[in-house]
């Protein structure tokens, strides 16, 4: 499964134990991989590969499209 560009996710940060949310602004290919650039609420900008991430996508109106977490 992979997150739209522009698409609305949320992204679990294990170390703070918070689902945070962001945008998806942007993406790119490193060592066949791919990169998403995403943009949290709080205006930071990462490199995400959400292959490794427990991540979720969102509607619209910022409710979960589907109850089950996304990860590898």
């Amino acid at each position: 499964m992979s997150a739209r560009s522009h698409g609305l996710i949320e992204v679990y940060w294990a170390g703070d134990k918070v689902w945070y949310k962001g945008r998806v602004v942007g993406q790119k290919l490193i060592n066949d991989a791919v990169q998403l650039s995403v943009k949290y609420d709080d205006g930071d900008v990462r490199g995400e590969e959400l292959k490794n991430e427990r991540w979720r996508r969102l509607s619209a109106d910022g409710s979960e499209i589907r109850h089950k977490d996304f990860a590898a």
